[in-house]
């Protein structure tokens, strides 16, 4: 115990001096879409917030709307951000948007100062191309760079997702934060597109992309965990316009054509050296994974060996399991008894398999559970057997 203990308050320690920088830029005044930015800023905000809390990142967020709604503004600030070799930088833009030419990729914004600068030949209008660039200059280990600019209106539906039966969301958000590297430049739509916003939701892009790929990264436990890449990430927001369903009965979705697009850029020898590693995660399950297994086998029975050995894999050598065995009785009942002794995963497995067939129901203790340093295998868990009678 005491050496995870060590590992864990090093992790604490050097993950404590590394800064997750956000800087949000967004177009508020708009008459008719700046509604839309308020829910997009919200939307962004929440996802750092729970990058803050489950890597130990440091959060500092930078505002650009009314005032500093500026080219001059936001260049300032990109010039002047105080970038640590181990940080992670997030740039988001919400507003209104161009193309800077016919061979463009990503767009530029419109900003309060572009069309001025422009008519007086000075510099032409900040672009997510020069953001990209500025902020790699800088030498932080991670850059993200994101644009929504969208531009029509329509209103769609929130479902809330689904529940979790393990917390296992730091390791997901540790994988994404801290374990990749270079520069990650998105627009919410290809150019020439329409891209849809709603005044109660936010920016279609956005939405989808911090309540479903961002979400369900962290809401199915290790089969989130191994997905939790920034390019899967992605892939999984540019899917789901294409089948989402709009409360707005006049709009088809099939009509709904926007679809994003994103570049990785390299990253340097530098950026990786500060990054950490983690594990495939491929053998990991959460409590409530392990507790399905056994509970399908304990009614429908099938191929043991092949149940036992998927479960074996998610445990740490030497791992213990904790044996309850109680009768049908609550607690509070005189009748009530219960046995518990300790034992390793191996006689655990081949004594359920002796006593499947004659117990009324197994659990396992989702709060008993402990893992090893980055959280690829269990090391002890609970778990309670109930019969007819002891």
């Amino acid at each position: 115990m005491k050496w995870i203990t060590l590992v864990l308050i090093f992790l604490s320690f050097s993950v404590r001096s590394q800064t997750l920088h956000a800087i949000l830029v967004s177009d508020v005044e708009d008459a008719q879409l700046g509604g839309v930015s308020l829910r997009d800023e919200e939307k962004i905000l929440q996802i750092l917030k729970t990058a803050e809390w489950g890597t130990g990142l440091k959060l500092e967020t930078y505002y650009h709307n009314r005032a500093s709604f500026t080219a001059s503004a936001i260049r300032d600030r990109l010039k002047s951000l105080p970038v640590q070799p181990r940080d992670v930088v997030f740039f988001y833009y919400t507003g209104l948007g161009h193309y800077p030419n016919a061979n463009s990729q990503f767009p530029a914004f419109k900003l309060k100062e572009n069309a001025m600068q422009q008519l007086l030949g000075r510099k032409p209008a900040l672009s997510l191309d020069e953001v990209g660039d500025m902020l790699q200059q800088k030498g932080a280990r991670l850059n993200i760079v994101m644009a929504d600019c969208r531009d029509t209106t329509l209103e769609f539906s929130i479902y809330p997702g689904p529940l979790l039966d393990e917390d296992v969301k730091e390791v997901s958000l540790k994988k994404l934060f801290l374990g990749f590297c270079g520069l990650i430049k998105i627009a919410s739509a290809k150019k020439g597109q329409k891209v849809w916003g709603d005044t109660g939701n936010g920016s279609l892009y956005t939405f989808i992309f911090n309540e479903f790929a961002f979400r369900d990264c962290l809401q199915f436990g290790f089969i989130g965990v191994r997905a939790a890449t920034w390019p899967q990430l992605l892939k999984r927001a540019e899917a789901h316009p294409k089948t989402f369903d709009f409360n707005d009965i006049s709009i088809n979705p099939a009509s709904i054509d926007q679809t994003p697009v994103f570049e990785f850029g390299t990253c340097t020898a530098k950026q990786r050296s500060n990054t950490t590693t983690y594990p495939s995660y491929q053998n990991s399950m959460t409590t409530g994974a392990i507790e399905g297994k056994l509970s399908f086998y304990k009614r429908k029975g099938g191929n043991y060996e092949e149940v036992s050995g998927i479960i074996s894999k998610a445990f740490y050598p030497n791992a213990e399991i904790e044996l309850k065995r109680k009768n049908k009785y609550p607690a509070s009942d005189p009748r009530a008894k219960q046995v518990a002794e300790k034992m390793s995963v191996a006689n655990y497995l081949a004594h359920f398999k002796i006593v499947a067939n004659r117990i009324e129901d197994v659990k396992v203790d989702a709060t008993s559970v402990e893992r090893n340093p980055n959280y690829e295998y269990i090391t002890s868990l609970t778990i309670i057997e109930t019969y007819k009678e002891l």
